[in-house]
């Protein structure tokens, strides 16, 4: 059943809800998933980040991998590489459900308030929607995307807090960290390889395109979000 179904007037109230209690779990589903990836993409930014920076730099110059009874060493710059391929993957996993998160979060609104003729107020402030993200992200973000908030008068330091959180803390982990890790370990591959050897310069040329992956991912998304805003 797509949202035009559920809004026909033949279409029940009971067969509405039905159809709203869909959308939210799966919605429910998605915000699950989003804390894994912004958790798995925190952690490993932080664990390439002090690799390619050499604060936790390891003792040999080699990794050695157990796999299936099997040795396998695998040189730094080459973990660095695969680090930064599957940081890049995980990344743009994260921003795809982002924006589809944000698709279903529009769509349970538009059933109340079109539907169901359900409209309040508080559906379109984050601050007191129930159906507005309830991970640590969407807790940052929600007092300084409120209206409702920001027109009491809270003080200077309780607006730059605010401010802080939604511009600062709640972006650190999904759009600073992975750039300026996967920046830093190009980086170092770059000043650290003979570019004219060809594994050097492959090596290079592959964590370039997971960095560009990346920023493509997170661009994509912002504009997306701002097309996807004029439809509700």
């Amino acid at each position: 059943m797509s949202t035009e179904q559920a809004n026909e007037p033949g279409a029940s109230e009971t067969v509405k809800l039905s159809y709203i209690d869909k959308v939210y779990n799966t919605l429910s589903a998605f915000w699950r998933l989003r804390g894994y990836l912004v958790l798995a993409v925190g952690v490993l930014s932080l664990i390439l980040l002090a690799i390619a920076t050499g604060v936790a730099s390891p003792r040999a110059s080699d990794f050695s991998l157990g796999l299936a009874g099997l040795e396998l060493k695998l040189p730094l710059a080459g973990f660095l590489v695969a680090g930064a391929a599957v940081l890049a993957a995980l990344v743009v996993s994260l921003y795809a459900v982002l924006f589809r998160s944000d698709c279903l979060y529009l769509e349970i609104r538009t059933l109340y308030e079109d539907g169901l003729e359900y409209k309040l107020a508080s559906m379109r402030d984050p601050l007191r929607n129930p159906f507005h993200s309830v991970t640590f992200y969407g807790a940052l973000r929600a007092p300084y995307l409120s209206e409702h908030w920001w027109r009491r008068k809270q003080g200077f330091l309780v607006r730059a807090y605010d401010r802080l959180s939604a511009h600062g803390a709640a972006h650190l982990f999904v759009v600073g960290l992975p750039i300026a890790t996967e920046g830093v370990i190009l980086w170092q591959l770059a000043t650290t390889f003979n570019l004219r050897q060809a594994l050097s310069a492959l090596a290079v040329a592959l964590s370039a395109i997971s960095l560009i992956a990346t920023i493509s991912a997170i661009i994509r998304y912002y504009y997306c979000r701002k097309i996807l805003r004029g439809y509700y």
